[in-house]
């Protein structure tokens, strides 16, 4: 008898460790789920008056949050540095013909931005201070990856960098997105291959790239097969895909050319960050570690017209900029 109850004993001891684990690893999932969730301060609504279908950038440099916008009054590209409330023009005039948006990354210790000129011609510059910029560089449809085609102009070309090595990804002509690479900001080379676009999926919203385990991201909205999912994936190869089960995309539009999704890369996840396609154009976001699986969508709470624009600044912060619902001025937020 005295062994039987042992026995039994022995076989509920087991029983509850195997219910601790299962308690214990759940508990850790959880926990690293909530840690992967991002809540956000209270709106702060900036001076800062974009234009009606843009979408602002903010980067990191020299330590110190910088956006870029165009301007809501004259179609030119400013620069608002520590979100003050003293931004200063860049003397740059875009085409206002579409959406009017700027790109900009960090490249050997310069602010690379790029535009679309008002001669329609996809164009970059670097500038030592971030407000003073050189002359603009233009380079071939061939040197973008784009192959034989030209670009589709209504789309500002997306750039990151990983400091020495800045990615761009352009949208040609046919809706598909091309990958390049430039050193200097001045010479641009394929970095797919010419005319090899980064997925089969088509988009219908400006591009979003980020650095994300030592490798370019790349990040789209697109129409295929009819409800503006977004489109994810490695931007050195060839097989960017829908993720984030169905999820739809993307309100705000013109002309057939809709509000993008922007990527984030945050303490070894990837965040992609967009405005929802109900009526209510709520920010909202999904996550993933490594790329492959995705999150359902999380509301942080703000409403906002075309793409968010999101970076780390150098205390480890992530910083939310996007133009208001209401009205055309630049709020931002922080976790």
């Amino acid at each position: 008898m005295l062994s039987i109850f042992g026995s039994v004993s022995k076989h509920f001891a087991k029983v509850g460790q195997l219910l601790i684990t299962a308690v214990l690893i759940g508990t850790a999932f959880c926990q690293q789920a909530h840690a992967q969730i991002l809540s956000f301060s209270s709106p702060i609504q900036l001076v800062d008056n974009d234009a009606n279908q843009g979408s602002p950038t903010i980067i990191v440099f020299n330590s110190q949050l910088v956006m870029y916008y165009v301007n809501h009054s004259n179609n030119t590209i400013y620069v608002n540095f520590g979100l003050s409330g003293n931004p200063s023009s860049t003397g740059i005039v875009v085409n206002s013909a579409e959406l009017t948006d700027v790109g900009a990354a960090v490249l050997n210790g310069k602010v690379l931005i790029s535009w679309v000129a008002p001669d329609n011609n996809l164009t970059f510059a670097l500038s030592t201070n971030g407000v003073n910029f050189g002359a603009g560089v233009v380079p071939l449809n061939s040197s973008l990856g784009l192959g034989n085609q030209g670009p589709d102009v209504a789309f500002v070309p997306a750039v990151t960098s990983d400091g020495a090595t800045a990615y761009v990804a352009t949208v040609g002509a046919n809706h598909s997105v091309y990958m390049a690479y430039t050193t200097d900001g001045n010479s641009f080379n394929p970095l797919v291959g010419n005319g090899i676009s980064v997925s089969l999926n088509t988009t219908i919203s400006r591009p979003s790239l980020s650095m994300y385990n030592g490798a370019p991201w790349v990040g789209f909205t697109s129409n295929t097969p009819g409800s503006r999912e977004a489109v994810v994936g490695n931007a050195t190869g060839t097989n960017a895909m829908e993720v984030g089960g169905n999820i739809s995309w993307g309100n705000s539009n013109r002309s057939g050319n809709f509000a993008g999704i922007d990527l984030l890369s945050y303490n070894g996840i990837l965040y992609a960050f967009g405005q929802d396609t109900a009526s209510s154009q709520n920010l909202k976001y999904i996550f993933s570690n490594g790329g492959s699986s995705w999150s359902g969508p999380y509301f942080p709470g703000n409403q906002m017209r075309w793409t968010p624009s999101l970076t780390v600044s150098s205390s480890n912060v992530v910083y939310l900029v996007y133009q208001d619902d209401a009205n055309t001025n630049i709020s931002y937020r922080h976790n």
